[in-house]
Order: structure tokens, then C-alpha cells, then sequence
């Protein structure tokens, strides 16, 4: 608070005094619970919702405690409202959010205040993999091409038309052939929360448009010592997982540090009917370690370090297995205390990646493959990023925006030997990505304007600055022949920008309009990408330096109802592409029967669909969790289905507690899709299935151990999702015992 609220706040509790003897003036802050940001525009309110007085820009309100009639109630847009019985001037009021706004917060370990919210997300067994979490989310899909790292799709779209970040951190694939998501680096027991925004409209901080995921991990914290050991067995994949947890501060709680590692290795996947699926094994560690430094009372610094080491990982619907998979993520923030000033700085964070990651066939039989036969082919892929995220506050004319100052440089490499078996064939060597760089800055702005008491209008802007370049002679002859041009770098100029309105119909009911235009440019691979294998499709695929930008527009209106024994929301959206990026194929490109695509500008798409989410507490013992997604998508230019689209799918999820034993059934289900391509890719139809889970777990010595089975697939049915490439088949019946000791 300023010298001059405190002198005013000074004389007026003086007068007061005199006059009546008994007056009290203090100022309390209101604080979102989630965020720990404060919550502008609050209205605090008396038992007959007269406001007199709203929080201003810091979260602070002023309030006579002796001349307002106890109890008031704290109502902001977006967050449960509040009953409060006294104030103290030292002790915040924390707001809890209750309603889907403009992107989801998704809480992780969510204690019982948030188990029936529809933000929340609870992993019910302690064998969870990031993949099998992440396919809990209503509107998530997740491409599988074995038993390890599928890759995320958001409402149908992924890889370059989906933001995936590590507390805020731009990190690359290495794989040109995508067998190496960014998922597949954070351990789900590191998680603090995902931040998924499904319709883009956080486009201040993501730099563009297009939907996100960012895993946030855990950080050290100031506190006592904690240690946490988890062990897991799953059969009959002879499923093994190590974790260990540790945590503490010194004693003048300036230094505190928490570490973490896990080590999970598995056999074949057994899929239904006891049908063992060969090259499916993996072998995978992570580490994990964060340390807060505390500088002074205004000044604090966070160090995160990920190295993640993955071996011997078998993909069955893929020509080659991976030998290696490794990644190194260090990250440096320094965390600033807001103060009063107009302009404010809240973080600037430093990071850099290595990921790398090497493929092979040694133990495949090439000789009876259809595509590339008596051939070794050995790949390597690397990617080296360094980038800065910044971000703070400007107070101008006594409205608050928050703004975004991101950047990086990411170094792309990927080559091929093509070793013939045969003395009749001379082995090759080629690049697949040859020294080439992506580099991008953003400046984001966002501002929330408070329209009433009960409706919201955010806005946010970015302009981002992108370019994707190559130094390689060799590389440019290529393309320059390829395509009879002239390479010549280009610095694309991306804005972006997104509109959306909250309504709170009710204390219980909001609706929410969304609106997001954006434009992106072609990724490293879409540009450079030389000689790339599909899997999906069977094409070889060829870059093209001279793609037009994508424009893509996208509109989103959401309704959510939250009560305490009820809450419920649905999604209806629609997303709009001109100029859409695709492989288009060539029919005086081929080579030994070989088939090649090159990346164009394909014409006009579509993606539109929803979500319903709905959750019900029926006593404090049972409660269900219902979900259901659909999306459709169209190639308009083609007039085909886009591939890679799951059906329409959904799960029901029972949950039950009586005292110390916890057990939950979950119904996942997906209908037939009959919707598939057959221009601009190979799809086959795929068949509805319906599968049934359980767990059972109960918890021991005051909740300081913890001991579950868990039960996958309990008919044993043999299916495959839609999004499996190949048809590899999903995990059959499996049971897994789980231990955790909490010290």
C-alpha cells in the first residue's frame, strides 16, 4: 500500500476515533487461490448484495470492520463466491476459480475442495503414465505407434498446430519421424498442473493462436523434509516402476531443494486374447531436480534441471526401433515480488534443451519389408534450443495489462544411412534436416475488462516475428533445384489476436464467446524437411521453403454450471484454415516405387466439434465423472475427412470411499469411425469398442502409505483406437500392485 493510502487510512481511523470511538479502517488483499495473483474487480458485498467497496488493481479493497455488519460475502467473475465471518488486515482472502474461463487449469492432486470441479483432473492409480493421463482429458486424443510416448492431439490437431511446453519452455522434437513427443519428458508424479488451452485464445503468452499444453512440474519449496518412495509390478508386460521423491530447506529457509527420479522398464505388450505384440518393450529413467534460492524478501531464484533417458523402445508400426531417446532441460528463473509501479517485471527465466534421438532396424528382418527392403537404415536427429520467457504488469490509466516477452533460437539436425544388404545396391547417406534454424521473438499484451459485476471481456494480442533458415550450400542447391527458385530468408511478421467474454448467468451458470484469429508459418521439417518417411500414409515427404502463412480462425462458445454436489460444462467450437499446410502428392516423383509428397498449400479445412463434461457427488462415498467428445473435420479443397480424427468417444468413471479404502470403475468407449481419408492419406475404417477398468486401494498409517491394484482391460477384449498407427492394438487385461511410503 502507497505513503499516501497509509496517511489517509491514518487520519481517517483518527476521526473515527474521536467521533465514535470504536471505528476500524484496514486494507485486505484478495488472491486467487490458483495463481496466487490478486483478483481485480471484487466486489465485497453484505447479506442483502449491497457492494460497497471492489478491489482495486494490487487486489486490495478498504473496509470499516466495525461499521459493516457481519457476515459479507467476496463475489469475483469466475471464482466461488465467499462467506466471510471477521477480516484481518495481515491475512489475504484467497478465491477459489470455479468456472472454465479461456484456457483450463488442470489440477493434478486435486484435494477434496476440487474433486467435483470440472477443471479438475484426479489420477486415480499410482501407475499413471503421462500418455494415460493426458487421454483422460475431454478433448485430448493421443497417437499411439506402440507401448511408450504417444503424441498429444488436441480436438484433431497436433505436432506443429499444437504448442507443447515445460513450464513455459519451447522444446523440439530430435525425431523427424515424431517417436520422441515432449509429453514423454515429464514424469506425471512431477506434475503440478497442465495449462490447456484448447481454443488458442491465450495468445499473449503462447505467441500464437493454436491450442497448448504446458506441463508445469513441481518446484522446491520452503518447508520441512519430505521423502516419498513409490514402487509398481505390472503383469503380464512384467512392468517395472521405481520412483523417489525427496524434499527439504535449510534451516534459515533461504535454500531449499526437491529431487526426484523414477526408472520404469516393461517387456511385449499383451494386447486381448493373450495376444503378445512384438517390439514393444522400453526401458526409461528420469530425473528431475529444483532448487529456490531466496536473494531477499523482493528477489527469489528457481534452477530446474530434466534429464530424461530412454532405451531399447520398440515400435511396432514403424519400420525401426529406437536405440536411444535422451533429453537434457535446464531452465533459470528469477521470481520478483510485485510492487506499485506502472510498469512491474514478475519473472525472467532463461533456458536451454538438447534432445537427441537415434533409430534403427538391426533386429528387423529388411528383407521381407515392403518400403525400402535389404536396407539398413540407421537415423539420427538432434535438436539444441536456448530461449528467454519474461513477464510483468503495466499500469496505465487505472487499467492493469499483463505483458509476454518471449524468445528462441532452435538448431535442427537429422540424417539417414541407407546400408544395403545386397552387393547389387550401393548404400547412401542422406540429410533429412541439415543445419536448419528457427528463430522467434514474440511481445504479447493481455487486459481484462470488467463490463458488470457479473460479465468479462478479456483481450489479448501478440505479434510475433519468425524465421526458418538453412546455411547449408548443399541443402539450398536442393531445394533451389527442386523447386527452380531462389531461397532467399524470410522474416514472417505472425500476428494473433483473441476476444473473449464471460457472462455469469448465475452464481452456479457462466457462458463464455471466444474468439481467435492467428497465423503461423511453416515448421523446420515443412520447409526443410528433405526425404522424410510417413508412416501414416507410406509417402516420402519433401519441405517447401516458399509455403504461404496459414491463417486460422476459431470461435468457441462454452457453458458450465458448478454446484457442490453437481457441476457440468459444454464446448461447441469451430476452427477455420485458409492456406492450410498439407502433403500434396506428386505423380512424376518416384523412385523404386517409392511414392513422394511435398508439403504445399493445400486449401481451405475445417475442424469443428465439442466436449461435455459432467460430474455428480451423490454422498460423501460416491460420485461419477462422465466425458464425451466429438470432432469433426473436413479437407474442403479435397471434400475428404482429415486423417488421424478419433470418433466420437467418451468414458464414465465411478468412484467410491468408505474411510481408509478407496475403488473406482471406468467405462471408456468410442464409436465406429466410418469418416477416414483416402486422397490425401491411407485410413482404414476402425470398429467402436467399449473396455472396462478398476482399482482398488486402501491407505495404511495415517495416509502414509499407500497400497492399490489396479485393473486394465477386465474382459480382455482385443481392440485398437482409431488413432493408432498401424492398428496396433491397445493393452489387453493386465493387473498392476502399487506401493507408496510417505516419510
Amino acid at each position: 500500500m502507497s505513503f499516501k493510502k497509509h496517511i489517509t487510512c491514518l487520519l481517517l481511523m483518527f476521526g473515527l476515533t474521536i467521533s465514535a470511538g470504536f471505528g476500524q479502517q484496514i486494507s485486505v488483499q484478495v488472491i486467487d487461490a490458483r495463481s496466487e495473483e490478486p483478483v481485480i474487480g471484487a466486489h465485497i458485498m453484505s447479506a442483502k448484495h449491497d457492494v460497497f467497496a471492489v478491489s482495486d488493481l494490487n487486489g486490495f479493497f478498504e473496509i470499516d470492520t466495525v461499521a459493516v455488519e457481519f457476515p459479507i460475502m467476496i463475489h469475483a467473475l469466475g471464482y466461488q463466491m465467499l462467506l466471510i465471518a471477521s477480516l484481518e488486515e495481515d491475512h489475504p482472502i484467497w478465491l477459489t476459480p470455479t468456472t472454465i474461463q479461456f484456457d483450463q487449469e488442470i489440477v493434478i492432486n486435486g484435494g477434496s475442495d476440487h474433486q467435483h470441479n470440472v477443471n479438475t483432473y484426479q489420477h486415480q492409480s499410482s501407475d499413471i503414465s503421462m500418455d494415460d493421463f493426458l487421454a483422460t482429458v475431454d478433448g485430448l486424443s493421443m497417437i499411439q505407434r506402440g507401448a511408450f510416448a504417444w503424441e498429444p492431439a488436441i480436438r484433431g490437431q497436433s505436432d506443429q498446430r499444437l504448442n507443447v511446453m515445460i513450464d513455459g519452455m519451447a522444446v523440439f522434437k530430435a525425431c523427424v519421424d515424431k517417436m520422441d513427443p515432449i509429453t514423454s519428458y515429464v514424469e506425471v508424479n512431477n506434475l503440478v498442473s497442465l495449462k490447456v488451452d484448447k481454443n488458442g485464445a491465450s495468445v499473449a503468452q503462447n505467441g500464437n493462436g493454436y491450442a497448448s499444453i504446458n506441463m508445469r512440474t513441481e518446484k522446491a519449496a520452503f518447508g520441512a523434509s519430505q521423502l516419498e518412495f513409490e514402487s509398481n509390478y505390472k503383469a503380464p508386460n512384467n512392468m517395472y516402476l521405481f520412483r523417489l521423491n525427496t524434499s527439504g530447506s535449510n534451516s534459515k529457509n533461504s535454500l531449499s531443494y526437491r529431487l526426484s527420479g523414477s526408472y520404469r522398464k516393461a517387456d511385449q505388450l499383451v494386447a486381448g486374447n493373450n495376444t503378445t505384440i512384438e517390439n514393444t518393450q522400453f526401458e526409461k529413467w528420469n530425473l528431475n531436480l529444483s532448487v529456490l534460492s531466496k536473494v531477499n524478501d523482493r528477489l527469489q531464484i528457481e534452477t530446474n534441471y530434466i534429464t530424461d533417458k530412454a532405451y531399447d523402445v520398440g515400435y511396432p508400426a514403424l519400420l525401426m526401433d529406437a536405440s536411444s531417446a535422451y533429453a537434457d532441460i535446464l531452465r533459470v528463473q528469477v521470481n520478483i515480488k510485485e510492487n506499485d509501479a506502472a510498469f512491474s517485471i514478475h519473472n525472467v527465466a532463461a533456458y536451454a534443451n538438447l534432445i537427441r534421438h537415434t533409430m534403427d532396424d538391426y533386429s528387423r528382418n529388411v528383407s521381407e519389408r515392403v518400403v525400402m527392403r535389404d536396407m539398413n537404415m540407421p537415423m539420427y536427429g538432434e535438436t539444441t534450443t536456448f530461449g528467454f520467457n519474461s513477464e510483468g504488469r503495466l499500469n496505465l490509466q487505472n487499467r492493469s495489462f499483463n505483458w509476454y516477452l518471449n524468445g528462441y533460437q532452435s538448431s535442427s539436425f537429422g540424417d539417414m544411412e541407407m546400408i544395403s544388404t545386397s552387393p547389387n545396391i550401393a548404400d547412401m547417406y542422406i540429410y533429412n534436416l541439415n543445419d536448419v534454424v528457427m528463430n522467434n521473438i514474440s511481445v504479447g499484451l493481455s487486459h481484462n475488462w470488467l463490463l458488470s459485476d457479473r460479465a468479462n471481456l478479456s483481450l489479448e494480442q501478440n505479434l510475433q516475428f519468425a524465421s526458418v533458415s538453412t546455411s547449408n550450400a548443399s541443402n539450398v542447391e536442393f531445394f533451389e533445384g527442386l523447386y527452380q527458385r531462389k531461397i532467399s530468408e524470410r522474416i514472417q511478421v505472425l500476428p494473433s489476436v483473441s476476444a473473449s467474454l464471460l457472462h455469469m448467468l448465475s452464481n452456479d451458470w457462466s457462458l463464455s464467446n471466444t474468439f481467435v484469429y492467428s497465423a503461423r508459418t511453416g515448421n523446420h521439417i515443412e520447409q526443410y524437411g528433405h526425404y522424410i518417411y510417413n508412416y501414416v500414409d507410406g509417402f516420402f515427404y519433401n519441405g517447401n521453403p516458399w509455403l504461404k502463412n496459414e491463417h486460422a480462425f476459431n470461435g468457441e462458445v462454452a457453458v458450465s454450471v458448478e454446484r457442490d454436489a453437481f457441476s457440468a460444462s459444454l464446448s461447441l467450437f469451430s476452427r477455420f484454415y485458409l492456406n492450410y499446410i498439407d502433403g500434396m502428392l506428386l505423380d512424376d516423383q518416384s523412385a523404386q516405387g517409392l511414392e513422394f509428397k511435398q508439403y504445399a498449400n493445400v486449401g481451405d479445412a475445417v475442424f469443428t466439434g465439442g466436449e461435455l463434461r459432467v460430474l455428480q457427488r451423490v454422498n460423501n462415498t460416491l460420485s461419477f465423472d462422465h466425458r464425451m467428445a466429438y470432432v469433426y473435420a473436413q479437407n474442403i479443397t479435397l471434400n475428404e475427412p482429415i486423417p488421424l480424427i478419433p470418433p466420437l468417444n467418451g468414458s464414465s468413471l465411478i468412484n467410491a470411499r468408505f474411510g481408509d479404502v478407496f475403488t473406482s470403475f471406468t467405462l471408456e468407449w468410442a464409436a465406429k469411425q466410418q469418416r477416414i481419408a483416402t486422397q490425401s492419406s491411407i485410413e482404414d475404417q476402425t470398429n467402436g469398442y467399449a473396455v472396462l477398468h478398476a482399482s482398488i486401494g486402501k491407505s495404511w498409517s495415517n495416509e502414509r502409505v499407500t497400497t492399490s491394484l489396479n485393473f486394465r482391460n477386465l474382459t480382455d477384449r482385443y481392440y485398437h483406437t482409431h488413432t493408432s498407427i498401424g492398428n496396433i492394438p491397445s493393452e489387453g487385461f493386465s493387473v498392476m500392485f502399487g506401493f507408496t511410503y510417505q516419510l
